[in-house]
């Protein structure tokens, strides 16, 4: 450890390791929420991000895993939700504890009066230049935290408090860094729900921070980052799911971590329906028992391969080398397992059907030399 006093550096040994004793980390939930660090938790566009987000926070607050996240220490918990009214929030709020049949005792999940449009919304930056810097309310917003015993707060969406530009490092550096401050001063986790960047045809959210909209300062300074990803129709027709149901199915999966290894288990969640007493359906987040199925689909059959290519890939010309480590992740197989799989679609094309329109897959060389490079080839049939 290192003190500065007046521009002096002195320095001690850690020493004997066993004359080190350890406290446990202050984790709120396992490998997710910490105490005096920023997590983010990156989904697209109604994957139901904030309908997590609220589940998580009540689950913390009434100390009851109704996630099954492994909830290690309840807490209170303030929601900085700008996107939805307080009315809107309440009726969310009442029907997850219908739902999961919760109550609260020692902690509560609270609001701050001014956070809500049409009135002036807390924020926390202003922009200095072209760069954030904290407002009056910064300073405000760590004495209500620490008044209030705070153990998590929850910004909701990350965009509507950041004036700067997204895509700027500096910037989210400098938001990150104070809100990385706030956490420690106030000795709470901040939990950041933010957008992905628009997908490309062949990129996957599902554990992947660089699908994080704007800076990759961001994902940078969180201690961890998680993604929320709807269920593929593949994903459903190998646990034995209607396709058609898919879009209910939510995947909470890592995406960096820096205290712990990954948490490679599967952890599913469904959207539910619950009806409020004014007869208005509310969507839930609840835990889904989505069980891995070796079903015909999993097969390797040529078929099969080319049904997952077309899944996974869409149109367009992909080269074997490019596309096998995404193919392996994407259905929870080895690299070195890949090989085979691509090896059962031979020469000729294959037609199959993906949401109702029938594509052709084709495999085909640049070359008649045992190394030119393998392709496949997705077309749609007219």
């Amino acid at each position: 450890m290192n003190t500065i006093e007046q521009g002096k550096i002195s320095s001690t040994p850690l020493g004997d390791p066993d004359s080190i004793k350890l406290e446990p980390r202050p984790w709120l939930v396992d490998g997710f929420l910490l105490k005096k660090s920023v997590t983010a938790l990156v989904a697209p566009g109604g994957t139901g991000k904030s309908s997590f987000a609220l589940a998580l926070s009540c689950s913390i607050a009434a100390g009851t895993d109704v996630l099954g996240l492994g909830v290690r220490e309840p807490t209170n918990v303030m929601l900085l939700s700008y996107e939805d009214d307080k009315s809107e929030i309440e009726r969310r709020y009442k029907a997850v504890c219908k739902k999961h049949n919760l109550s609260f005792e020692r902690h509560n999940v609270y609001l701050p009066h001014n956070v809500f449009l049409p009135k002036t919304p807390i924020q926390i930056f202003d922009l200095e230049g072209s760069q954030p810097k904290p407002t009056l309310s910064a300073r405000g917003l760590s004495d209500i935290l620490i008044e209030l015993d705070i153990g998590l707060l929850v910004i909701d969406p990350l965009s509507f408090i950041n004036p700067a530009d997204e895509n700027s490092n500096s910037a989210m550096a400098k938001v990150i860094q104070e809100l990385s401050s706030i956490a420690r001063q106030a000795d709470c986790a901040v939990l950041l729900v933010h957008h992905t960047r628009k997908t490309g045809k062949n990129e996957r959210v599902k554990g992947n921070a660089d699908m994080s909209r704007g800076a990759k300062a961001l994902t940078d300074g969180c201690r961890a980052v998680k993604t929320l990803s709807t269920m593929t129709v593949a994903e459903a027709k190998g646990r034995s799911i209607d396709p058609g149901t898919a879009s209910s199915y939510v995947q909470l999966s890592d995406a960096k971590q820096n205290y712990q290894a990954f948490n490679t288990k599967e952890r599913w969640f469904q959207i539910e329906s619950v009806l409020d007493e004014t007869g208005e359906s509310v969507g839930v987040i609840v835990p889904a028992n989505v069980e891995l199925e070796r079903s015909e689909f999993w097969e390797k059959t040529a078929e099969n391969v080319a049904l997952r290519i077309v899944e996974t890939f869409g149109e367009g010309r992909h080269p074997q080398t490019k596309i096998r480590e995404s193919y392996a992740k994407a259905y929870n197989i080895t690299t070195s397992t890949v090989a085979g799989h691509f090896a059962e679609i031979k020469s000729g094309s294959i037609r199959v059907t993906h949401q109702d329109k029938e594509y052709s897959v084709e495999k085909t060389k640049d070359g008649a030399s045992q190394r030119s490079k393998a392709y496949f080839e997705v077309s749609l049939v007219a």
